[in-house]
């Protein structure tokens, strides 16, 4: 079970207003690393990330541990920027920090996005000594289905709360998965929406667990995390539907899943006082 932590935010770097990182110069191109901290001070976790960009798109945020033309990444942050002009990035939380980060490592961050070259100012929250055990590791990072693009895509339908078809995100990983949320592109504005998403064979899919919101005045992207992760089995076929409240069946809609790699969370843990099992870490 999970404990609320005594351990305050800070950012690297600090008392700045970030570093400047460039994406790729075509879609989906990373840039290069750009050094947040040449060496953290403490045991630390990844919390999250300051950003502002210039220009609007899907970014990821990747970031890594390790020596220069060396780093390890260990976690992924997808953002979206729909207006910089009027809103910038701001603030973006991990559901569950990235806990491990040793004392003198060094940490870095790159970047990429749906479109050409841009640059983002970036600062790494973390967490210094985390108290709390609600934490993954390296081993278990923050990313993204499917992995490299903007989402696969969902096609309206022309009557309002109408489901979409299914399209799969992933068809199976090797290694459990826990889902954290998902990032959705809006295809038209002021509508309210649904995404399901849903376990199985094709034509077959069960819903598991359902994210609801609404874009309210612009179009772009938009991160709806679930309050807790959904641990799913290796080798299970995740998909995704949606519906929304009119019933245009205009614009373009794309969905990512956000998920937790590898956490192990379905490991049944003995209860040391009782000849019982439960579920997760306790």
């Amino acid at each position: 079970m999970s404990r609320p932590s005594t351990t305050g935010l800070i950012t690297r770097p600090g008392a700045a207003a970030g570093v400047t990182v460039t994406t790729g110069g075509s879609s989906f191109t990373f840039g290069a690393w750009v050094e947040l901290a040449a060496s953290l001070a403490g045991d630390s976790a990844l919390a999250g990330a300051y950003g502002l960009t210039s220009g609007s798109g899907l970014y990821e945020l990747q970031f890594g541990i390790g020596a220069a033309a060396a780093e390890v990444a260990i976690s992924s942050l997808i953002v979206d920027q729909a207006n910089p002009a009027n809103t910038g990035l701001n603030v973006i939380l991990l559901p569950v920090p990235v806990d491990g980060l040793a004392s003198g490592s060094r940490l870095a961050v790159r970047a990429r996005r749906n479109g050409g070259a841009s640059t983002v100012t970036v600062a790494a929250l973390l967490y210094q000594g985390i108290t709390s055990d609600h934490v993954t590791t390296a081993a278990q990072p923050h990313t993204y289905l499917p992995y490299g693009t903007a989402g696969v895509a969902l096609t309206p339908v022309a009557s309002s709360w109408g489901n979409s078809a299914w399209v799969e995100l992933t068809a199976g990983d090797a290694a459990e998965l826990a889902i954290a949320g998902i990032t959705l592109t809006a295809g038209t504005v002021n509508v309210q929406w649904e995404v399901d998403l849903g376990t199985g064979a094709a034509s077959a899919e069960t819903v598991i667990t359902t994210l609801r919101s609404d874009t309210a005045f612009q179009l772009g992207f938009t991160n709806r995390y679930l309050p807790a992760a959904l641990p799913v089995a290796a080798g299970t076929r995740i998909a995704a539907r949606f519906r929304k409240s009119d019933a245009s069946a205009t614009g373009t809609w794309l969905v990512s899943l956000l998920y937790l790699h590898d956490t192990a969370l379905l490991t049944p843990v003995a209860v040391a006082t009782a000849a019982t099992y439960v579920w997760g870490p306790i």
